[in-house]
């Protein structure tokens, strides 16, 4: 084996090994479920087609039809999760996580560990009506998506909690009047 392809290979492992470390100090569940930091969740970025969401997720949808691919799937010890990715003229436009543990302290990890990786990637969160929001810019247009994260453990027995993704369409900003009563 030549040098220059030794150099090529040890770069990438090295490469891997420092994302993968740096996913897992939030968490093994968090990096099971979050799998790579490329793009804005699994290696997707808002607009991407099915196809790439499919190779991304390398399995076979749990649901999938012309605007929807679903995904279900187990994380950490007690935890299981449901992804849907949402389409609009074929490009991706939503992304919702729904994650529930049966055991408390291990969904409260991953809720903290997703609100640590956020923060650390696009800056400290705004706090709107119990959900964390962080508004960004994404993907290689830079269009402005949204993500929102809740803890919805208040309403169940086990610790539950989502993550929605989405393109952010700003309000029209001469909103059409409507007639008085």
């Amino acid at each position: 084996m030549s040098l220059h392809v030794k150099i090529v290979l040890l770069f990438v492992i090295v490469s891997i090994s420092s994302c993968k470390g740096r996913l897992e100090k939030h968490g093994e569940a968090f990096a099971e479920l979050i799998k790579n930091d490329e793009g804005v969740f699994r290696g997707l970025n808002i607009g991407d087609s099915q196809d790439v969401v499919q190779e991304a997720e390398g399995i076979a949808p749990s649901e999938s039809g012309d605007n929807l691919l679903s995904y279900e799937g187990k994380t950490g010890e007690t935890g299981n999760y449901n992804i849907k990715y949402g389409f609009e003229s074929d490009k991706l436009y939503e992304i919702l996580v729904e994650a529930e543990f049966d055991k408390l302290e291990e969904g409260q990890k991953m809720l903290v560990g997703f609100r640590e990786y956020f923060n650390e990637k696009y800056g400290p969160y705004e706090k709107e009506g119990g959900y964390l929001v962080w508004n960004i810019a994404n993907g290689s247009n830079n269009q402005p998506v949204t993500i929102e994260m809740v803890d919805e453990s208040e309403f169940a027995d086990f610790k539950q909690w989502s993550l929605s993704i989405y393109l952010h369409k700003p309000v029209s900003e001469n909103p059409v009047s409507q007639p008085a009563l």
